[in-house]
């Protein structure tokens, strides 16, 4: 359903340059791509949206999940369509090697971590295969060695650790681990300031932390009763929530 997948990337394209249109002082420029954004949101949900599904009204195929999970990560899908698009993803496996990493974003953004630890682990047999790299798509089609193929690398430091920038550079960051069932999760990210660094236990619903904090930036992290505390450089142990 090609055409009502075209319209996420545009949205999020706009979304894009509104933001760096915010950190370039053009408040003008953000305006402009914000009201074309809400024109684009409600025509969308207008035309291609049926009451159970996105799907342009032509095509005569399923649902298709990869138009449902881009919906839910652009943003053109509000939290009331969630239970409709995860039925879909539930129902519907099209997505092959590329699209699967917005899949997986989607069930993160629906806050269903341990959907998408699922669905990661289906590429099990991917990585344990005697080939050294990742292909395009299942069962060594096409090319066998596509950088896309790490979308799990980036979502474990992006979602299940949940280390996300706050300001530019990552001067300002948060961490919102969202480890559904993982029990120890470690991660870091190196930055223009130093190494972040992220070390997680889970204990049911807690998560016991260390958190390493570079030099010339700060930490966002609630703990567990939901306070918002401000990490300054260190390191860092406290108990938080798993998301």
């Amino acid at each position: 359903d090609k055409m009502a997948l075209l319209h996420p990337w545009y949205y999020l394209a706009l979304k894009g340059e509104s933001d760096l249109a915010l950190l370039l002082g053009d408040a003008a420029c953000a305006a402009e791509d914000e009201a074309l954004m809400a024109r684009i949101k409600d025509s969308y949900n207008r035309l291609y949206w049926n009451g159970s599904s996105y799907k342009t009204p032509a095509y005569d195929g399923p649902a298709d999940d990869r138009v449902q999970a881009m919906a839910a990560v652009s943003g053109l899908a509000d939290a009331d369509k969630y239970p409709a698009l995860l039925k879909v993803l539930d129902e519907r496996r099209e997505a092959e090697t590329y699209m699967m990493r917005w899949v997986l974003e989607a069930y993160y953004v629906m806050g269903r971590p341990d959907l998408a630890l699922e669905r990661l682990r289906g590429f099990i047999p991917e990585v344990t295969d005697s080939y050294s790299t990742l292909w395009e798509h299942r069962g060594r089609h096409n090319s066998c060695n596509h950088a896309w193929s790490g979308h799990g690398i980036i979502q474990c430091g992006s979602r299940i650790a949940g280390i996300e920038p706050v300001k530019p550079g990552f001067r300002e960051f948060s961490v919102s681990p969202r480890m559904a069932g993982l029990k120890h999760v470690e991660a870091g990210l190196e930055t223009a300031f130093g190494m972040i660094e992220v070390v997680l236990d889970r204990k049911g619903r807690r998560i016991n932390a260390l958190v390493s904090v570079p030099e010339g930036t700060t930490a966002l992290v609630k703990d567990s009763r939901g306070r918002l505390q401000r990490l300054p450089a260190g390191k860092h142990k406290l108990m938080i929530n798993n998301q």
